[in-house]
């Protein structure tokens, strides 16, 4: 085996333990890249309940726009009560996208202050 002196640098300005503060900062950006898979795949999943909850709506939306209209003499009054569902399924969809667009908005200003605060922090000294 080698010895980790035999990499010590006696270059000036540099200091003689870079092996060991090299392994130091490599454990730091090994730490660093797990918080952010774990920011990516709670976003992930959140966004994956989220997409569930809107297809199981959309489902039920399906359904009742397949069965027919009743006319009951009214056309008008039919007429008004299918504009009124297509704006309440407009805001449910819009309301879902804008859900969608926080959770990957959040996740980014995440991995920003996470990005931030990593050049902040010195690496561990064990």
């Amino acid at each position: 085996m080698t010895d980790a002196s035999q990499f010590e640098t006696k270059v000036p300005g540099l200091d003689g333990s870079f092996p060991a503060k090299f392994l130091e900062v490599q454990e730091r950006n090994a730490e660093i890249l797990t918080s952010a898979n774990e920011i990516v795949a709670k976003t992930a999943k959140a966004i994956g309940e989220n997409q569930t909850e809107f297809l199981q709506q959309e489902a039920e939306q399906a359904s009742k726009a397949l069965t027919p209209v009743k006319f009951d003499g009214d056309a008008g009054a039919a007429l008004s009560a299918f504009g009124n569902q297509m704006q309440e399924n407009s805001k449910k969809l819009i309301s879902h996208m804008r859900t969608i667009n926080d959770l990957v908005f959040d996740c980014g200003w995440q991995l920003f202050k996470l990005c931030a605060d990593s050049f902040r922090q010195p690496p561990k000294h064990s």
